[in-house]
């Protein structure tokens, strides 16, 4: 095909022109409204004089529109090669609607841009076969009979695609699990705050172990059990409280022998009333 193009161009063209033919396709060339039309243009070019590569395509459409993008091939033969384009168009504004009957549609020119090896460069105007858009429906066909549409007022049935029995038995499941991590948690809690089964111990009976531990133990610790046993005495003695609460930051820091007279003292307020 392509050699009985290269011998129709030469016989047509100049020798001296670089491109032999530029030709432009379109298929199929009568289709309905919103149709997809392939287009095609083809420029042969003398290897000798140009660069097939360096052909490029300014191709506008108008009211047209490009679907995708444009698929560019190259073949040669001999001292000739050919340079195609091609891509997918369609028209779907009102101006292509045909009012009754059909319209004939034209594209604007393409231009084909070639460079020469000399570094000239040479155009070609590339026009389009035209199409003929028919109308899908005739006015006249539409206007006999009226479109058989039924109104659907009431939503279609239900149809799940779960058993509505297993979801009703994995929810119960569900809820139960939940329970049940409630009740380990207050549990928990419970046992946190409170051990089961063991003594409670009132806030003054453990400052005063504390205090008392501490005697033997380093500054650090001697000083944190007076400040806990003056925060505890507060509310029952005030004035218990402030001298252990100043013995506990005295300097230095105090002795085992004041702490255990500030023990005895603090001891007497777990007989008062």
């Amino acid at each position: 095909m392509l050699a009985a193009v290269v011998v129709a161009a030469v016989a047509a063209a100049p020798a001296i022109a670089a491109p032999v033919a530029a030709t432009a396709a379109l298929s199929p060339r009568a289709v309905f409204f919103a149709d997809r039309v392939q287009a095609h243009v083809s420029v042969v070019v003398d290897t000798r004089t140009a660069d097939p590569a360096s052909a490029t395509l300014a191709a506008p459409l108008g009211i047209w529109t490009q679907l995708g993008a444009t698929h560019i091939q190259t073949t040669r033969a001999g001292q000739f090669a050919q340079r195609r384009w091609s891509f997918t168009i369609t028209c779907r504004v009102t101006e292509c609607a045909p009012a009754s009957g059909s319209l004939r549609a034209h594209l604007p020119p393409a231009q084909v841009t070639l460079v020469r090896r000399d570094g000239s460069m040479r155009r070609l105007a590339v026009r389009w076969p035209e199409v003929v858009v028919a109308e899908r429906v005739s006015a006249a066909a539409a206007s006999l009979h009226v479109p058989p549409f039924r109104l659907q007022t009431e939503p279609p049935p239900p149809r799940p695609s779960v058993s509505v029995s297993l979801v009703s038995a994995l929810l119960d499941a569900a809820a139960a699990l939940l329970v049940a991590s409630a009740l380990v948690i207050v549990v928990l809690e419970l046992r946190r705050r409170r051990p089961l089964g063991g003594p409670v111990v009132a806030p003054l009976q453990r400052a005063l172990a504390l205090a008392r531990e501490a005697q033997s133990r380093p500054a650090p610790d001697r000083r944190r059990a007076l400040a806990l046993l003056a925060r505890i005495a507060a509310t029952r003695d005030p004035k218990l409280s402030t001298d252990v609460g100043a013995a506990a930051w005295e300097r230095p820091a105090p002795e085992p022998d004041r702490i255990a007279e500030l023990v005895r003292r603090a001891e007497q307020l777990e007989d008062a009333p």
